[in-house]
This record gives C-alpha cells, sequence and structure tokens, in this order.
C-alpha cells in the first residue's frame, strides 16, 4: 500500500511540472521557463535517467546515499554535456534537467530511505 500511494505521490509532482503547459495565463510561480514541451522533456528525462541510475547502482550493492549522489551527478554531467554539443548553451534546458533530477532525488528519499 505504502508503495501505491509514493507512485501516486510521484505522479502527481510530474503532473504539477507539467501544468504551466496547459495554462493559457502568464505564470508568475517563477517556472514560466517550464512552458515549452521541450523543457517538461528535459524534466521527465533527468527525473528518469537520475531514477534509473539510482537504481543501477543500488543493484550493485552500493549504499543508498552514494546511489543517490552519483545518480545525481550522473543525471547532472548527462544534460550538461548534452547541453554543451548542442548550437548554444540553454540555460532554461539546465534548470529543467535540474528541476527533474531534483524532483527525482527527493522521491526516491521519500520512497527508499
Amino acid at each position: 500500500m505504502y508503495l501505491l500511494i509514493m507512485k501516486i505521490f510521484i505522479f502527481c509532482l510530474m503532473f504539477i511540472i507539467s501544468i504551466p503547459a496547459y495554462s493559457q495565463q502568464s505564470n508568475s510561480s517563477g517556472l514560466d521557463f517550464m512552458d515549452q514541451p521541450d523543457k517538461q522533456l528535459h524534466a521527465l528525462g533527468s527525473y528518469a535517467l537520475n531514477y534509473t541510475a539510482y537504481t543501477y547502482f543500488r543493484s550493485k550493492k552500493i549504499s543508498k546515499t552514494r546511489s543517490l549522489i552519483y545518480s545525481t551527478l550522473l543525471t547532472i554531467a548527462v544534460g550538461a554535456i548534452k547541453e554543451g554539443t548542442d548550437d548554444s548553451w540553454d540555460s532554461n534546458d539546465m534548470k529543467a534537467n535540474l528541476l527533474g533530477t531534483g524532483v527525482s532525488g527527493l522521491s526516491l528519499i521519500v520512497i527508499d530511505f
């Protein structure tokens, strides 16, 4: 039952992140950059990569704390490398990457710690 509640919690967080895309009004929450579907995909991709990397590190018997640190660093590095290879650096892409990584990290802490 606890795991089901946590999955619903994670889904709700990801839904909240995507709300600005469905809003026709100006967003004054400081997440204006999330209005673009590209930024939502960055957040979702970072969320998925961080969660997957954490699961992989845990399967290799690495501690929870180290797994979280390693997966977070890996996700941020992949996002930065991806941005570095683009034609121009988009700080909003990195903000979305960090947002997805942060939400994933918080979700992992709530679920697995």
